[in-house]
C-alpha cells in the first residue's frame, strides 16, 4: 500500500488523502468536474480553469502524454488537478513529453490515488460551490494539517464576483495579426481567455484576423473595421466581467456589425441585453454535453466548460433560444430578431471534443461576407 503523503480537504471539513502527482506544495481553488474521456491536455491548459481545482472523473490519465500542438493556451491556469490514478506512462506517437513533467514545469500541485468517482458525487450532491486546498500530509500531524487547511477556506471567497478575465488574457493593445495574399475581410477577436484552437478556426486565407485584449476600447475595435467580431471564452463570473463593456456589446450591435460570442462571450451579450445570470449547482466541463437545437431540431454532443448560466427567463423577447442543455434545460445558444448575432454556450471548435457544432462557425462567416459585401 502507497503511503498518502497529500491531502483534499474540503470547505464542509471532510478530506481525501493522495499522493502527490508531481510538484508538492499547497494550492487552494473551487472544485469541479470533467467528464471527457480523452483531451486532458487541451482541457489542462483551458484558460477557462482559472481559479479551479479539476476532477477528471476518467481514471487514466497521461496516456498520449503532452505535445507542443495541442496547448490551448501558452501556460496552465487551473489551481490544481486531481486524479484517481497515478500518470499513466505516455503511449503515443505524438508525445513529446510527460504529463507530470509538464505540470511540474509550471508547479502545478495535483493529488492522485483518490476516490474520484466519490468525490463527483458529493459535488454532484451538494449543488453549490464547494472551495478545497491540496496540502502535504503526515499521519503524526493528521488533526492539525485538516483544521487548518479547512480553517483557510472559511473566507467565503470563489468564482462568484471575479473577474478574472483580467488575469489571463494579454494587455497588449494587438495581441496577433493575421494577413494572408487574399484576405479582404477582417475579424476582430476580443481576448477574455481565448483557447487557441477558437483562433485557429478562423485562420483562413480569407480572413485577415485582428486578436485584441478583452478591455480594448470601442473606438480601437472599429478603426480596424471589421466585417466580425468575437468575443471569447474566459474565466470568472461574466457579472463582473461585463461591466466595462456593456456599452461596447450594444453599440456593436446597433452598428450591425456580425457579432459571435463563446462561452463567456455567449454570457455577456446576455448580460449587456438586460439578462441575468446565476452560478450552477454543477458546472458544465466535458466533451460529451447532449444540447438540443431548437431549429434543427437535432441533439448535438457539445464541448462546454462554465460555472455559470444565463437565465433564458430574464431576457428581452427580441432574444431568440436556440439551444437548450438536455441535462438541465439551461440556456446553450441564442440569436437576436433582424441583428446579425449568434451566441453560443458550448464550444464550436471542440478541442477536445466533437465537431457537431462546427457548423456555427460557417454560419458566422456567412453573415461576414454579407456584411463585407453591403460595406
Amino acid at each position: 500500500m502507497i503511503t498518502p503523503n497529500s491531502i483534499l480537504v474540503l470547505d464542509d471539513g471532510s478530506y481525501y488523502l493522495g499522493n502527490f502527482l508531481s510538484s508538492q506544495g499547497e494550492t487552494r481553488g473551487e472544485l469541479c468536474f470533467n467528464t471527457s474521456m480523452t483531451g486532458y491536455q487541451e482541457a489542462i491548459s483551458d484558460p477557462s480553469y482559472y481559479g479551479q481545482i479539476v476532477v477528471f472523473t476518467f481514471p487514466y490519465i497521461g496516456n498520449t502524454g503532452i505535445n507542443s500542438k495541442d496547448h490551448e493556451s501558452n501556460q496552465i491556469h487551473l489551481k490544481g488537478l486531481v486524479i484517481a490514478n497515478e500518470i499513466t506512462a505516455p503511449s503515443s506517437q505524438r508525445s513529446e513529453s510527460h504529463l507530470a513533467k509538464w505540470l511540474k514545469d509550471y508547479n502545478i500541485v495535483g493529488i492522485c490515488n483518490v476516490n474520484t468517482r466519490n468525490l463527483v458525487k458529493k459535488i454532484r450532491d451538494a449543488r453549490r460551490p464547494i472551495q478545497c486546498m491540496i496540502g502535504s500530509f503526515s499521519e503524526n500531524k493528521k488533526k492539525d494539517i485538516i483544521h487548518s487547511l479547512h480553517m483557510q477556506l472559511q473566507d467565503g471567497k470563489g468564482l462568484s464576483g471575479e473577474n478574472y478575465s483580467i488575469r489571463v488574457q494579454n494587455d497588449k493593445k494587438l495581441l496577433f495579426h493575421n494577413v494572408s495574399m487574399n484576405s479582404k475581410k477582417k475579424i476582430v477577436i476580443l481576448d477574455f481567455g481565448l483557447k487557441k484552437s477558437i483562433l485557429q478556426a478562423f485562420q483562413l486565407e480569407e480572413f485577415e484576423i485582428i486578436l485584441l485584449s478583452g478591455n480594448s476600447p470601442l473606438k480601437q475595435i472599429l478603426d480596424h473595421q471589421p466585417a466580425g467580431i468575437i468575443l471569447s471564452n474566459g474565466p470568472g463570473d461574466p457579472r463582473s466581467t461585463v461591466i466595462d463593456k456593456s456599452y461596447t456589446i450594444n453599440k456593436i450591435i446597433d452598428l450591425e456589425i456580425p457579432l459571435l460570442g463563446i462561452c463567456l462571450g455567449f454570457q455577456l451579450i446576455g448580460l449587456s441585453l438586460g439578462g441575468m445570470v446565476s452560478q450552477l449547482p454543477c458546472g458544465h466541463h466535458g466533451s460529451n454535453h447532449p444540447v438540443y437545437d431548437l431549429a434543427l431540431k437535432k441533439i448535438l454532443i457539445t464541448s462546454q466548460n462554465h460555472e455559470f448560466q444565463l437565465l433564458s427567463d430574464s431576457l428581452p423577447a427580441f432574444v431568440k433560444p436556440s439551444h437548450i442543455s438536455l441535462f438541465d434545460n439551461s440556456l446553450e445558444g441564442f440569436t437576436l430578431e433582424k441583428k446579425p448575432v449568434i451566441a453560443v454556450q458550448f464550444h464550436p471548435e471542440g478541442n477536445p471534443g466533437p465537431n457537431d457544432c462546427a457548423f456555427i462557425f460557417k454560419n458566422f462567416l456567412d453573415l461576414v461576407r454579407q456584411y463585407a459585401k453591403k460595406n
